[in-house]
């Protein structure tokens, strides 16, 4: 009895969020297949799917709105599947709060990035704000090993990272100098599902993630060390 009650205090509350947002995501999914999706509801998609364009229009809602549109099922699921893991294990470490952070901060950071490096694609989708939770969960447990991969949670996400800058960087929609050509040529030999992945949005969201993990790990000031550092500032002993 004791053991279920504890599973209810501390795991529901995550469970019942990644449920909700799940459920707001399939919604939203669904009502847009049902009406004909993006080829039926270009608007839709202009609207609340992110672009610099819709930015230099003054449409600063779509900084977050994109992450709540979808490409189609499977891009659906799969971000519905990170949900599903990422934010209950998030919510038992750090809480609701820090959650929303880290979802709703690495939707803004992959939003920018986004924009930065890419002027008339529309951005749909939530996984800045997953990389972000992924980022800080491998960041506060680096030694962790990741099931089914021998790898540590750190390795983990590192390699995302390098991985996300790189693809991002030779994507032929960044159009770097001399870069570009790599993407082209891989585009041209059959990878062209490689570039339809906003790298450049899981590179923001990621990087958010980190930054939010290194401040949660940040040295904190307790009153001995306070005490030490007035007395050096006053020439005490």
């Amino acid at each position: 009895m004791n053991r279920a009650r504890s599973l209810v205090t501390v795991g529901d509350p995550g469970r019942l969020a990644a449920a909700g947002l799940a459920a707001v995501v399939v919604t939203i999914q669904a009502g847009l297949w049902l009406s004909g999706g993006a080829t039926a509801l270009p608007d839709i998609y202009r609207r609340f799917g992110l672009s610099r364009d819709g930015l230099e229009e003054g449409k600063i809602w779509q900084l977050e709105s994109y992450a709540l549109l979808h490409g189609g099922w499977v891009h659906t699921l799969t971000n519905i599947l990170g949900l599903v893991f990422l934010v209950p294990q998030v919510q038992r470490i750090l809480g609701s709060r820090l959650v929303a952070a880290g979802l709703m901060g690495g939707v803004l950071a992959g939003g920018v990035a986004h924009v930065m490096v890419s002027r008339h694609e529309v951005l749909v989708g939530i996984s800045g704000g997953l990389s972000s939770l992924m980022l800080l969960l491998t960041t506060l447990a680096p030694e962790a090993r990741v099931r089914g991969l021998r790898i540590s949670a750190g390795n983990l996400g590192r390699g995302f990272l390098i991985a996300s800058a790189a693809l991002m960087m030779i994507s032929p929609q960044t159009g770097i100098p001399g870069l570009e050509r790599v993407g082209r040529w891989m585009d041209e030999r059959g990878g062209s599902s490689v570039f339809q992945i906003a790298h450049a949005c899981h590179l923001g969201g990621g990087v958010f993630g980190w930054m939010l993990a290194r401040w949660i790990l940040r040295p904190r000031a307790d009153l001995k060390k306070l005490r030490a550092a007035r007395a050096r500032r006053e020439g005490g002993p």
